[in-house]
């Protein structure tokens, strides 16, 4: 059975990320955990900080992009 929810901006995790590959925010949107403890299907939307650039990299795992 499908289930779903409507949430307000507001009530998605949100967290703030400073490191040296990457500088701005990432909204959880879909079965994401803080910590990345969380196994399974996932979304989230990735905001990156004005004028920065994001090198090039790659993911083991299988992901579509959007």
């Amino acid at each position: 059975m499908i289930q779903y929810t409507q949430l307000s901006p507001s009530q998605l995790p949100c967290r703030e990320v400073n490191k040296t590959q990457f500088v701005g925010r990432v909204t959880d949107l879909i079965g994401s955990s803080l910590d990345g403890s969380k196994k399974g299907p996932q979304a989230f939307l990735v905001e990156q900080s004005a004028n920065w650039s994001l090198p090039t990299h790659f993911h083991e795992e299988h992901q579509f992009q959007v």
